[in-house]
């Protein structure tokens, strides 16, 4: 079992600014927007999902008139790298960081991850489990 897709929301008056951060940051992960709907709802995902033959969008910003949430979201990738690649791509895109990539072994020796929070004050996470 895995988690089919995620969404998070952002206020209106925010949501261009963190679509464009989570266009930036995901970038080195391979992310696109795949899908958008009206003028508040992006979903991002991969360019084609090969099993299916459709675009693929398992991250998704939906606008709200509220103040937005508060979410966490974390990505796994099986390369410390591409996690580096994030969190400077995201700083580039607007992002606030949250914790620059690194190991936190609180949570186990190979944890690698970085943390940025897009406008909205949501955290996005990536993260290598990998040595």
């Amino acid at each position: 079992m895995a988690i089919d897709h995620t969404s998070i929301s952002v206020p209106e008056d925010k949501f261009k600014e963190c679509v464009a951060l989570y266009v930036k940051a995901l970038e080195p992960l391979g992310y696109e927007i795949a899908y958008q709907f009206g003028e508040y709802t992006v979903g991002l995902g991969s360019k084609l999902d090969a099993r299916d033959n459709y675009k693929a969008a398992d991250f998704w910003a939906i606008g709200t008139k509220e103040s937005g949430g508060k979410a966490h979201v974390a990505f796994r990738v099986s390369d410390r790298a591409v996690v580096d690649a994030f969190h400077a791509a995201a700083i580039l895109g607007g992002g606030q960081d949250n914790g620059a990539p690194g190991v936190r072994a609180h949570y186990h020796p190979n944890y690698y991850a970085a943390f940025v929070l897009d406008a909205a004050g949501n955290n996005i996470e990536v993260v290598c489990h990998n040595p």
